[in-house]
């Protein structure tokens, strides 16, 4: 079994108040716990619903004229956020386990002002989207110890965690591959559900065991069912902190659903 030196929210969030870097800035000095690492060797997933988009509101409430505004802030949050992620890594991926064309529909119908911004990124390759659901089973594929963190009640979460590893496997092998030897360095995904806490964890897992080399893993699982303004303050912080993130020499395995009075009173006070 692989031994990781993780970095939880209390560290995080030191490293944090130290740092001093603007938005997107990833030439800050670095402190010790981390290193500067080229956006060739540092890979980024983010999930779509309620954690760049805030399906919860919108799926339980008709949307009032205040919302409007919220979600206006919210699209802004969630262009610095990208554009950081952008700055820090040569590939953002955007995985869901919704069907095509679910994130596109989300853009044209909430958040027009993303769209010109993530045509021009998806042209380029820095941005994509994968849509990893596929009804195939693949639960004897996963570790017995990772199908035992499946809740039992719901049969569908093994193979939607399997859908994501499949699809993260794939992208780090196709964004590693472009440049000839170059092993998986850093890997991180941010996503409110348990499929890409895991599904992230048994990639990288499974890469090390491979090639007995170690690949820093950076998983965080976000609040869940999280209001407009809970989710913008979150996308705002970590477009401020993402480099802290980024460059932390080693493994962060966080949930900001079991630290969440610890999280707010800090993103609140950043």
């Amino acid at each position: 079994m692989l031994v990781r030196s993780s970095c939880h929210l209390e560290e995080v969030a030191n490293i944090g108040k130290q740092t001093v870097s603007g938005h997107g800035d990833n030439n800050s000095k670095t402190l010790p716990g981390t290193m500067l690492l080229d956006p060739l060797q540092t890979l980024i997933f983010f999930d779509w619903d309620d954690t760049l988009f805030p399906l919860h509101v919108i799926h339980i409430c008709p949307l009032q004229p205040t919302d409007q505004l919220e979600l206006q802030r919210h699209e802004d949050a969630v262009i610095k956020l990208l554009c950081a992620a952008c700055s820090l890594s040569n590939r953002c991926a955007i995985i869901t386990n919704a069907q095509e064309p679910w994130v596109d529909k989300c853009i044209d119908g909430f958040m027009p002002g993303l769209k010109p911004f993530m045509n021009a990124k998806r042209a380029s390759g820095q941005i994509t989207i994968t849509y990893a659901k596929n009804p195939v089973s693949c639960r004897s594929k996963l570790r017995p110890v990772m199908r035992a963190l499946m809740p039992l009640r719901e049969v569908p979460a093994d193979e939607l965690t399997t859908a994501k590893y499949h699809a993260m496997k794939r992208e780090a092998k196709s964004f590693y591959s472009q440049n000839p030897g170059q092993a998986w360095e850093n890997i991180l995904s941010f996503g409110d559900g348990e499929y890409e806490h895991h599904a992230v964890q048994e990639v990288t897992w499974r890469y090390s065991c491979s090639r007995k080399k170690h690949c820093r893993t950076k998983a965080v699982m976000l609040p869940e069912s999280p209001t407009i303004d809970q989710l913008t303050l979150t996308l705002q912080w970590f477009g401020l902190q993402l480099p802290v993130f980024v460059n932390f020499d080693g493994d962060i395995d966080i949930s900001l659903q079991t630290n969440c009075g610890l999280w707010m009173d800090l993103a609140a006070g950043m």
